[in-house]
Order: structure tokens, then C-alpha cells, then sequence
């Protein structure tokens, strides 16, 4: 809302695409960011949504009331996926403020005594308890070696390694060691190093080889259509599409391999809780990237727990 709309006319104002663009322009360092956040103001700004039609600079208290109403009477969105909507759009609006105040005057005030949310919520779809047998995995990746092995490669890192969603995608084909068999990426929580199997190592090899070959702007190791690197939503929903074509009807995510990985550590006998925070990077107190990889004598140690606790060894994946 302008304060004195005397001022400006809506003709001097950059266009709402330009206001928008500078703001995730902020994130273009996490394209998992940039994704979520022009994902969510699509909900504000886009016609099969709310379709909120006037000039960024025009948008009223009254406005956000009735966006507010509309997602929270929505009933295919969690209570969480609302909230974060609902975050991203004061976000981004707090921005415009910042930014563009000295220049236009730009001043809104947020709703917050009229935001209470109500129980009309889809319930989160929670996998808390799915867990893939070896078979299962087996399945999986049989169907992809032939019909998308980028996807096949993809799907064997989070099944023998698995890493995060996250750490996956930020993975470089210059950070992948094929001699000791680690890659070294970075999550939300940190630089992790992650092991892999003798027999991907072949695999990544030629793989890293063709990789190199590309023109991109990255370095990504897996790199989408768009010659960018994933966003965190395309692996769970290529999951939803193949899943049914393999006759595997449980609610799998990427989480999932990462949970169904450790299980079978378990059952082959690994029960040192320890050991299995150590393969999956989890916090365990005093070991970090610095002293079990860049040491030897801790990295050897470390490369000897998954290849000893490695669950596929009798099959052929």
C-alpha cells in the first residue's frame, strides 16, 4: 500500500514479475529455495489460486484477510504446507518494504489479531513406518538400469549411501572420489562425506567421465533437462510415477531408502547405534567431515564400517 499514492502512479512501478525476480534473485544460491518460495506466491498471485490481480504496491490489509481465509478454508493443503505459504508471502512482502520504502513508500500492515487457523487441514501423509525390503529396492532400480540410468544412479546413491535429498543435489562430479569411494557434499546440517559400493564406483566412473563432457553452468554430478540441478521435489514425485508401473504400493520418498538403508545394517546384526549414526552423518559427538576424512587413519576405519555393514552383497544391483 502506498501512503501517498500523490507520489507515483502505477505506471512508474517495476512490474510485479521484476519485484518478484529481485526477490528470489536473494536465493539463487539454493535453487531448492527458489523453487519453494515462487512455488508458494504462486498461491497468492496466480489465477487457479487466490489470483490476487492488482499491483504489489496496491496490495491492501484487507487483501491479505482474504488470502488468509483462503488458505486456511483450503482442504487439500497440511496445516504446515499453509503456514509455510503463509510465511513466504510475509517474507516477501517485508522485502517490497525494505527495498522499495524510500523510493515509493511502500508500507503494509499484516493481519496478525485475524490469523488463527482452523481444523480444516488435509492430515500430513506421513511414511513415519514404511520401509523397503531388499527385494523391493532390487525391483526398483532393475526397472530404471534400462529406461533412465541417470535416475538409476540417483536411486542407488540413496539406496547405498543414503544421503539427504538435499546433499544429493549438491553433489559435484569434481567432489566424488572414486579411488576411496566418498563423495563430499553439503545439507542444511553441514559438509558430510558418504560412502558407496566397489561395484558404483564403476558405474560413476564412466558416468562422470560423459558428465564432464556437458557445457553447463555447474558442476552438479546430476543435472536435470534444464542442464541445472534437481529441485528437491522431482525424486519423490518420479517415485509416485514408476512406483505403480513396479506394483509397489507403499508410500516411498527419498527418506524412505535413507530409514530402509539403516534397518538393514540393523538385521544383518550392526547394533552399535554409534556405528550406524557414523554411515548416515548423523550427530554423534566428535566426528565430523575434518577428522573422518581428511585424517587416514579415521577415513580407513570409517571405509571398513560400510563396506563390513554393506546390505547388498549377495545380490546384483
Amino acid at each position: 500500500m502506498i501512503t501517498d499514492k500523490s507520489k507515483k502512479v502505477e505506471g512508474d512501478f517495476p512490474s510485479n514479475e521484476a519485484i518478484i525476480d529481485k526477490y528470489l534473485n536473494r536465493y539463487k544460491h539454493s535453487n531448492q529455495s527458489v523453487a519453494a518460495r515462487k512455488s508458494a506466491l504462486n498461491y497468492f498471485f496466480k489465477e487457479k489460486y487466490f489470483g490476487s490481480k492488482g499491483h504489489i504496491f496496491e496490495i491492501t490489509k484487507s487483501e491479505l484477510i482474504d488470502y488468509f481465509d483462503y488458505l486456511n478454508q483450503l482442504e487439500d493443503l497440511s496445516l504446515n504446507s499453509k503456514k509455510l505459504k503463509w510465511t513466504i508471502l510475509k517474507s516477501f512482502l517485508d522485502f517490497c518494504m525494505d527495498y522499495y520504502d524510500e523510493k515509493y513508500n511502500f508500507i503494509i500492515k499484516f493481519p496478525n489479531r485475524l490469523v488463527k487457523w482452523k481444523p480444516t487441514h488435509k492430515e500430513p501423509n506421513s511414511n513415519s513406518d514404511v520401509f523397503l525390503t531388499i527385494n523391493e529396492i532390487k525391483e526398483i532400480l532393475d526397472y530404471l538400469k534400462p529406461r533412465n540410468y541417470t535416475y538409476y544412479l540417483i536411486f542407488r546413491l540413496f539406496v547405498e549411501s543414503g544421503p539427504r535429498k538435499g546433499e544429493l543435489i549438491n553433489i559435484d562430479y569434481d567432489k566424488v572420489d572414486l579411488e576411496y569411494r566418498f563423495f563430499d557434499t553439503t545439507g542444511k546440517r553441514g559438509r558430510k562425506a558418504y560412502y558407496f559400493s566397489k561395484d558404483l564406483r564403476e558405474e560413476l566412473k564412466f558416468f562422470i567421465e560423459e558428465r564432464k563432457l556437458l557445457n553447463t553452468d555447474t558442476k552438479a554430478l546430476f543435472i536435470s533437462t534444464h542442464l541445472k540441478r534437481f529441485s528437491k521435489r522431482a525424486f519423490n514425485l518420479f517415485l509416485k510415477q514408476i512406483l505403480p508401473k513396479i506394483g509397489i504400493k507403499k508410500n516411498v520418498s527419498c527418506q524412505v531408502f535413507r530409514r530402509s538403508l539403516n534397518a538393514l545394517r540393523f538385521e544383518m546384526g550392526c547394533t552399535d547405534d554409534t556405528i550406524l549414526k557414523i554411515l548416515l552423518n548423523q550427530a554423534v559427538p566428535g566426528v565430523n567431515f575434518n577428522n573422518y576424512v581428511k585424517k587416514s587413519l579415521d577415513y580407513k576405519k570409517f571405509q571398513n564400517f560400510y563396506d563390513t555393514w554393506y546390505p547388498f552383497k549377495n545380490i546384483q544391483i
